[in-house]
């Protein structure tokens, strides 16, 4: 679950989302699609409850998310 309370993200934090969006590249190096956030396989890695708010907006509950999933992606 994410805890969006205790979650705060800078300006650089941010601005390295939407480069990650922008790219074809996933986090973990395999490819992915442009405008998403991971590739299928990290995708299917972080579970439904972190997965879904990943389509919200910035600002919105994207960035605690996307936190949440690195956490789980990256130990």
């Amino acid at each position: 679950m994410i805890d969006e309370t205790t979650t705060t993200t800078t300006a650089t934090q941010r601005l390295a989302m939407c480069q990650e969006l922008r790219s074809v590249t996933c986090q973990c190096g395999r490819p992915k699609q442009q405008r998403h956030t991971f590739c299928v396989d990290c995708f299917r890695q972080i579970g439904r409850d972190i997965a879904q708010p990943l389509w919200r907006r910035f600002g919105n509950g994207y960035e605690e998310a996307h936190q949440a999933a690195m956490r789980i992606l990256r130990p």
